[in-house]
């Protein structure tokens, strides 16, 4: 819960007399504005409105108890929620003095009366009117909580590991896919003609479009992995690197009492990242069934271009576009990729992503 800078009335608004009998009419248009002031949120639980429950025109001051004047003063309207919206009604407790128990978002500072315990996602009152703002709207209801656990975990990861983006969604990392492919189809345009330069920046195209590949399969599985606990605890329940089987070592198993079992918990999410961040995106061997095993999604079995095309990335990126060399001729060849190539391993590629999107925005 927060203080909102609210913005004037809007026109309609200002320039109609709005009565008991008339206010109806008015309704749209003073959502619409009141959707603007709050951001399309709850003044009280902060939760998205509009898309589980209908956004609807909260009267801070009841005006089934108070003069319509004041319970149609603009400060007094406020963005709600369904639940918020029924939890609160015409409840409107206050003190010895007369004096409202409930926060308004609108011109009160909320932080001086609440506080989040970032260990638990419960608001705590701080003061009297803080204690009642929480039961009366019942606040600490499960799904908020839940949510702001998430909010204060994708906070930590941020803050922890900068080059993570925890608020990237599907259609953003796949935009971002296409115009990678499509600048480096531009660049292919408007190359020059000279044999030689044109031979290396072919080469450095070829990598690129393994590089947005490898890009895409990385921001879709952090992000996926990082926003939803059930995918994390899949990831953790089947990621070989986590598991021991009866032939290998136990290097990567974490052994500790009991009583540390909360505080490694806590840990889980920093040590996951930590891995994903570590993975080599282009090596599909490892990351199809990492997707498979996580999500349930499949990698087309018709990769062979695909996998040669990421043999040659390294050969351009490693050995300045030479094959390793022959063991019996004891000579390394020079890839000499034409614009062609570089064109058809783009389709191929942005083929195979658009069958992994599809599948990704399923889960």
């Amino acid at each position: 819960m927060k203080k909102i800078n609210r913005n004037p009335p809007p026109k309609v608004f200002v320039e109609n007399k709005l009565s008991l009998d008339n206010w109806h009419r008015y309704v749209k248009p003073i959502r619409d504005a009141l959707v603007v002031d709050f951001d399309n949120k709850c003044a009280y639980c902060e939760s998205d409105v509009g898309i589980t429950s209908h956004a609807e025109i909260e009267n801070f001051y009841p005006k089934s108890k108070f003069p319509f004047d004041i319970a149609f003063e603009w400060n007094n309207l406020l963005l709600s929620c369904s639940i918020c919206n029924a939890a609160k009604r015409d409840r409107f407790p206050v003190n010895d003095k007369g004096e409202p128990l409930l926060i308004n978002p609108s011109n009160e500072d909320t932080a001086l009366h609440i506080k989040l315990d970032k260990e638990t996602g419960l608001y705590e009152g701080i003061t009297d009117k803080g204690k009642v703002t929480i039961s009366t709207l019942n606040l600490n209801r499960i799904g908020l909580v839940a949510r702001r656990k998430e909010k204060i975990l994708l906070e930590t990861i941020s803050n922890k590991f900068p080059q993570v983006q925890t608020n990237t969604d599907s259609d953003t990392i796949y935009n971002n896919f296409i115009e990678n492919l499509e600048s480096i189809k531009f660049v292919i345009s408007s190359r020059t003609e000279e044999k030689k330069i044109e031979g290396f920046v072919n080469n450095m195209l070829y990598a690129s479009v393994i590089t947005a590949m490898e890009t895409y399969l990385s921001d879709v599985f952090i992000n996926a992995v990082i926003t939803n606990q059930a995918y994390l605890r899949k990831f953790v329940e089947t990621y070989p690197k986590f598991k021991k089987s009866e032939n290998e070592s136990s290097e990567n198993i974490m052994k500790f009492p009991l009583s540390k079992i909360f505080e490694y918990h806590d840990e889980i999410n920093e040590i996951v990242i930590k891995e994903i961040l570590s993975i080599i995106y282009h090596n599909l061997t490892t990351v199809s069934p990492m997707f498979k095993d996580t999500f349930d999604v499949n990698f087309p079995k018709n990769l062979g271009v695909i996998y040669k095309a990421i043999l040659i990335r390294h050969d351009i990126v490693h050995r300045n576009g030479r094959t390793k060399i022959d063991e019996k001729t004891k000579i390394a060849k020079i890839h000499d990729l034409e614009k062609n190539d570089v064109l058809d391993l783009i389709e191929k590629v942005k083929d195979f992503i658009a069958e992994i999107d599809a599948q990704m925005r399923k889960i």
